[in-house]
């Protein structure tokens, strides 16, 4: 049944009654006793979302006053939409970061776990350096100078045999099928991925690159540039790297498919990371330094932005 609001002419008391829609007005007033007791047109107990007549207009005498106050309504609720907005922007992001940090974790706890990828990497890499080292024979100052290549050179080789097996092991476990069915986007489960691999990688060469320095020794002209250089080349090179060896990971000769698909591709990047190197490490290529730069970084942000549209692609196929 409907309740209807009374109010006393006599007293002023407001009072409210349950009644059907056939029983007659109350007339007596519950507080003085006086029959001066009659039915108030209140606004009523429920609001329509959005603004409009029902919601703003309904008991108002003024017509300009219910205008003004739908008007009002609106900008609140514009301003609140905007505000729920802009906090569930914030919260989804928040939420990517920690998925993002999770798989990164996941991966390097791994890795550092089994120990295995990263002992063999340094020793891989170790030996490459000698195999060229002792092919130059007395011709040191040769090989000193030809060293920034060397170091990138042995950094893609000993970069590849991590890479075949950053996605072996979970595809042996089963642990890609796990992730491929969570409710997490799939550019959040490549950068996941991409991101430990450069860790992973950057910590290889953590501790090959100052062995070399110190071999050899080389200064630095400055440490932040080349620690710079460091971290664009590791990017660009893991970010293709991690889209081929999804490619590669469940196919036959992956081992030889990996390398022949990867060197060619990154030949701009390998040969802006020697001459920034030799920069850094001797002096030369002083007025090309800026170009380098210029097309180390753009052809990274080329190379990261397609390994993250063709990521999607290659996991479903």
């Amino acid at each position: 049944m409907p309740i209807y609001e009374y109010g006393c002419q006599q007293c002023g008391h407001d009072f409210e009654e349950m009644q059907k829609f056939s029983d007659p007005p109350v007339e007596r007033c519950p507080e003085c006793g006086s029959l001066e007791a009659q039915r108030k047109v209140s606004v009523s107990a429920f609001h329509l979302k959005g603004g409009g007549w029902y919601k703003d207009g309904y008991g108002i005498k003024s017509t300009e006053e219910a205008k003004s106050k739908t008007d009002d309504t609106g900008k609140k609720e514009t301003k609140k939409t905007g505000f729920d907005s802009k906090r569930s922007r914030q919260a989804s992001m928040k939420q990517a970061f920690r998925q993002i940090v999770i798989l990164i974790w996941k991966d390097l706890l791994i890795d550092l776990r089994r120990r295995e990828n990263l002992l063999s990497m340094l020793l891989f890499a170790l030996l490459i350096l000698l195999v060229f080292h002792f092919s130059m024979g007395r011709q040191t100052a040769i090989f000193i100078g030809l060293l920034p290549g060397v170091v990138w050179v042995v950094f893609l080789l000993s970069g590849v045999l991590g890479l075949s097996k950053s996605f072996l092991q979970e595809m042996e476990t089963g642990c890609i099928g796990g992730l491929l069915m969570s409710p997490t986007d799939r550019s959040i489960l490549f950068l996941g991925k991409m991101l430990a691999t450069t860790l992973f990688l950057l910590i290889s060469q953590i501790l090959f690159i100052p062995l070399c320095l110190v071999l050899y020794e080389i200064e630095v002209s400055d440490w932040i540039e080349f620690g710079l250089v460091l971290l664009t080349g590791t990017l660009g090179f893991s970010s293709l790297g991690t889209l081929l060896s999804v490619m590669t990971a469940s196919l036959r000769g992956r081992e030889m498919l990996l390398p022949i698909l990867l060197f060619p591709l990154v030949v701009p990047n390998l040969l802006s990371l020697v001459h920034l190197t030799d920069h850094l490490f001797f002096g030369s290529h002083v007025r090309t330094v800026e170009s380098w730069w210029t097309l180390l970084l753009s052809y990274n942000v080329v190379l990261i932005t397609l390994s993250i549209i063709g990521f999607e692609f290659v996991v479903e196929e």
